[in-house]
């Protein structure tokens, strides 16, 4: 249910996605709207590890982004249902620090709790809300000192719980002050940190990282004023007491750089990359480049990346460390993954697939078999669009989903560059999309969650077709994830059901024929002690493309009195019944059975 002081304020629409073209399913696609600030865009989305899903997303009141912002956070579960919602003010520009981006950031630890540092001229805050979307507790950042405001820029999290945020203010609306602070996961404030032009570490934080041992890392830019033409990078370590440790900014008295993304190499480097100019000349001489540092600061090499600067300009959209240290990065419409190796080696780029050239990647998540899955956005064909792709560690395209109606709009600015499009992976392996749309033709923009689960059907279909029913095609049922018992992600998704139907889904051992069960008009294709998926949310409702989807839980296959955990060898057979209305009168149907033996 809907957070009381959003009840009447966040409004839902569930609809279906475009069909993914190979091997990727997708089990549900929700966008939703805020109707106080209608034009609402993603900025992260963050997998619990119940299986549900948080959202964090900007909202304004036009779509032109500026004045203050309403931050809305959104509690989804496994399937896409929306449990909680929770909203504040990030304020924009009060005339005094001049800074025009409300902005915000959200990180999740191991319990499911989540943060959310948020704010800008005057004040910032962060607040840690519960996996149910309850306020554990909220405070204020302090402001730096010389200065008349703090901004919140960015924030992390341990999955112990322990939080680290980054934020700025200006010393006499010049240079800029930063305010680095850490908490526990209780909220209590262990350190903070501040430190400007006096101190000769000026700054506007970009990003904060908590390397292996406490250690906290701040990238951005430096020497930074709204009214001067450069300023360079910076990157800091402090350490786990917060201490200053290093501080390292690229030795050039002009241009306009910055680290703008960043991320921790498996070792704990951090890995950053900037692009821009180094004239005062926009787009005269334009560079990029990637560096890594240690726990003793810069390492010496580094990729440069200027030979894949567009000829439009010098924005960079992400930069993210795989698993073996390489990294990924995405330049402003470049259809390409630039990737380079842990010691700074360029690698062949992979391309995105034929026909998607006008394509702008906006987010990369690096996957655990090496290949990558990224999301860009399109201008072609009209609408415009989103279009997601999965490499594998060859560069390979594994498969592709277009989504069209969608229209992301990329952000980059000095303050904090962000973008519309996010990418996470749960903890069963399923893929979660965060997306814009405005699929509804009001123009208002919607943030949107999708799931998607790769590979094909598992298990095997049998007593099919079902009857059809009042769609005039039968209802069909199928396994999606993984066999492998120890995976324990397997869900079930039913189409061709009519719209707003409810859905229960069955489960046995055993199968069975049994022809229109209480005057069905559909069949009963289990046998045996059937079980029924009667728990929180298992009862399910069709959406709008006519598709109920449920998660299963290997552990929890429920038994007329029990439940049961399913193991090795095992076949389990699943169906699902629904209520119907053929001629003006109420009945209910079956779907077909699907059989999947564990392995």
């Amino acid at each position: 249910m809907l957070d009381s002081r959003l009840a009447a304020a966040l409004i839902l629409s569930i609809g279906g996605a475009t069909p993914a073209v190979a091997q990727v399913q997708s089990a549900w696609n929700v966008q939703y709207r805020h109707d106080a600030k209608p034009h609402l865009y993603p900025l992260e989305v963050l997998p619990l590890p119940n299986g549900g899903v948080v959202t964090v997303g900007l909202a304004f009141a036009t779509s032109s982004r500026q004045g203050d912002a309403n931050v809305v956070v959104a509690g989804f579960d496994e399937q896409g249902e929306n449990l909680w919602s929770w909203t504040d003010v990030s304020v924009a520009d009060n005339g005094t620090l001049l800074v025009t981006k409300p902005m915000a950031s959200a990180g999740v630890d191991a319990a499911g709790n989540v943060y959310i540092a948020y704010g800008g001229a005057t004040t910032s805050s962060v607040v840690s809300l519960g996996p149910d979307g309850a306020m554990r507790w909220q405070n204020s950042l302090m402001i730096p000192p010389g200065t008349s405001g703090c901004a919140a820029t960015s924030i992390d999290v341990t999955p112990a719980g322990d939080v680290r945020v980054a934020a700025f203010g200006f010393e006499n609306t010049t240079w800029p002050a930063m305010e680095i602070e850490a908490f526990d996961a209780l909220g209590s404030r262990t350190w903070a940190w501040s430190g400007g032009f006096n101190q000769g570490v000026t700054g506007i934080p970009h990003g904060v990282k908590i390397g292996p041992n406490g250690e906290t890392y701040v990238y951005g830019q430096n020497d930074s004023s709204i009214f001067a033409q450069y300023y360079k990078t910076f990157a800091m370590r402090l350490d786990s007491a917060g201490l200053l440790v290093w501080y390292d900014d690229l030795a050039t008295n002009a241009g306009q750089l910055a680290y703008r993304y960043g991320d921790l190499a498996p070792n704990g480097d951090l890995v950053v990359a900037a692009a821009g100019w180094v004239s005062n000349f926009p787009g005269s001489d334009r560079v990029a480049y990637a560096h890594r540092f240690g726990p003793s600061g810069r390492i010496q090499g580094g990729a440069s990346l200027s030979s894949y600067l567009p000829q439009c300009c010098g924005f960079m959209r992400e930069l993210k460390v795989g698993a073996g240290g390489e990294s990924y990065v995405a330049f402003d419409s470049l259809p390409e993954v630039v990737r380079f190796d842990a010691g700074g080696a360029l690698l062949p780029t992979w391309p995105m697939p034929a026909g998607t050239a006008d394509a702008d990647i906006m987010a990369i998540l690096p996957t655990a078999d090496g290949g990558a899955i990224v999301s860009a956005a399109r201008q072609l064909p009209t609408p415009s669009g989103t279009v997601d792709v999965r490499f594998d560690a060859a560069g390979a395209v594994v498969w592709t989903q277009e989504r069209f109606g969608q229209f992301p709009v990329g952000v980059d600015d000095e303050f904090a560059p962000r973008t519309d499009l996010d990418i996470a992976i749960d903890a069963r392996g399923n893929i979660l999309l965060a997306n814009v749309s405005t699929s509804d033709g009001d123009n208002e923009q919607r943030s949107g969650i999708q799931k998607l689960i790769e590979g094909p059907a598992v298990g095997g279909n049998y007593c099919g077709p079902a009857p059809v029913n009042s769609t005039g095609a039968p209802a069909s049922i199928r396994a999606l994830g993984s066999d492998a018992r120890s995976a324990d992600n397997l869900s079930l998704l039913v189409a061709d059901l009519p719209v707003g139907t409810f859905v229960l889904f069955l489960a046995s051992p055993q199968t069975g024929l049994v022809v229109g069960p209480g005057g069905s008009q559909g069949n009963l294709c289990l046998g045996g002690h059937i079980g029924r998926y009667l728990g929180t949310n298992q009862i399910r409702r069709a959406r709008q493309n006519g598709t109920a989807y449920l998660q299963l839980d290997l552990d929890l296959i429920p038994r007329p009195l029990m439940f049961q955990s399913a193991a090795v060898g095992e076949t389990w057979n699943f169906q699902a019944t629904y209520r119907d209305t053929v001629g003006g009168m109420a009945t209910s149907n079956f779907t077909d059975g699907v059989g999947v033996q564990m392995r």
